[in-house]
């Protein structure tokens, strides 16, 4: 089993982050989910950051528990923040989010992959 084993799963995570965008009032600039990992360019303090990234872990494992009958965190271990110090490395972060599923060989390009916001840009 994997992160997201269909878009029952997709969905559900993408109605959660939006959840805890508005609610904690942060900014999501990128995302790209894949079957077996996240990535996501958020943008908050450290402090709500933390708060986001728990929202997220406890809504969803509640959410993929339940529905395949399992127990504990979704996510294997925790999150890996990086501080995108200069506007060059924001947008290298993004176009390497935006890049995954093409890297993986899913898709051949990013906006073909339906569980990413490359579109949205």
């Amino acid at each position: 089993m994997g992160l997201f084993n269909d878009a029952t799963d997709f969905r559900k995570f993408l109605s959660m982050l939006e959840a805890a965008v508005r609610s904690l009032e942060c900014t999501l600039i990128a995302y790209t989910l894949m079957s077996n990992h996240i990535h996501l360019i958020v943008y908050a303090s450290s402090e709500i950051l933390s708060r986001f990234m728990y929202e997220i872990d406890r809504s969803y494992s509640r959410h993929y528990n339940q529905r395949h009958g399992l127990s504990g965190h979704a996510f294997d271990g925790p999150y890996k923040a990086h501080w995108l110090w200069s506007p060059f490395i924001l947008v290298r972060t993004t176009a390497y989010v935006a890049l995954n599923p093409v890297e993986a060989g899913m898709v051949s390009l990013p906006e073909d992959y339906q569980w990413s916001n490359y579109r949205e840009f």
